[in-house]
């Protein structure tokens, strides 16, 4: 083969490759990819909520004290004297804590199917990256706030504010690898709609797997807690926009991807999980919209 010849094969290459990519980047699609992600966004953060739910009731029962628990906080109906050192400092460390772990193992599991061709994936690493913010959120807002896990640090007794800022800068410190984290895995998720991850599909594909899902994810976030918003859910929109600035800044360092796969996927919603993550939404913020006391 000539010179001529094999620059004109590879040039019709590229152009049907153009012509393909441009046929796959509509509207529909963009709003399918958008949609399987921000209930994902929505799903694994309600989950991270209620995980760390859970142990606070944990811990009551075990303590032998009614909770009060709803849609959007818990409280011990104690007495003052009941309200011990070890019982605040267990009660704000034990679910972070927690969550830390399951955020680990999520990540985990996201990177041993980072190469599969699973749409669902993308709820793995939106529940990752939800618990590792939710964990050094706490830590950043808890001591600069004194309010969630800031009461665990105050029980502590440290002595000196520089402490708190020390564990403060700690905290933000944790959002910015959690925002590079994110940055590093989520071009693995295109797999699930396309055979590459190139320059010409990521600001499309960014935009409906990140930005679209932040935006409206956060916005229905807000809805669902209204009108009782505590410290996370009052603050994390903000904490979410420094991020996601991170997060586009780092994206200069993200790598083209080609996926072992000889066309691309079909692109069609999540059905099945969408149902079940929407009747969970719909569902606890029913049933816990009035506080429920429990205890043993």
């Amino acid at each position: 083969m000539s010179k001529q010849s094999a620059g004109v094969f590879f040039y019709s290459i590229k152009i049907n490759y153009m012509i393909r990519t441009k046929e796959l980047l509509t509207k529909k699609t963009f709003w399918i990819i958008a949609l399987n992600s921000t209930v994902s966004f929505v799903f694994s953060y309600l989950i991270v909520f209620y995980f760390n739910q859970f142990f606070c009731l944990l811990i009551g029962l075990l303590k032998g004290f009614p909770v009060e628990i709803s849609y959007s906080y818990f409280g011990y109906q104690i007495e003052p004297w009941q309200w011990t050192k070890e019982v605040v400092l267990i009660t704000y460390s034990l679910g972070y804590i927690a969550t830390l772990i399951l955020g680990i193992l999520t990540l985990i599991a996201f990177r041993s199917m980072r190469r599969r061709s699973f749409p669902v994936k993308i709820v793995f690493l939106w529940l990752a990256f939800h618990c590792f913010t939710y964990f050094f959120t706490g830590i950043m807002l808890g001591n600069l706030l004194k309010d969630g896990m800031g009461h665990f640090f105050a029980w502590l007794q440290l002595g000196s504010e520089i402490f708190h800022l020390i564990f403060a800068l700690i905290g933000f410190l944790g959002l910015l690898l959690t925002a590079i984290m994110f940055v590093r895995n989520v071009g693995y998720t295109a797999n699930s709609y396309f055979k590459k991850y190139t320059e010409e599909i990521r600001p499309f594909f960014i935009s409906a797997q990140v930005l679209v899902p932040f935006l409206m994810g956060s916005v229905v976030l807000l809805a669902y807690f209204f009108p009782n918003y505590m410290m996370h859910e009052r603050y994390n929109f903000l904490v979410y926009l420094g991020m996601i600035c991170f997060f586009f800044l780092g994206l200069r360092q993200s790598n083209n991807l080609r996926f072992r796969r000889e066309k691309d996927l079909k692109i069609h919603l999540m059905s099945r999980f969408i149902i079940i993550a929407v009747l969970f939404t719909l569902l606890t913020r029913i049933i816990f919209y009035k506080e429920i006391l429990l205890s043993l």
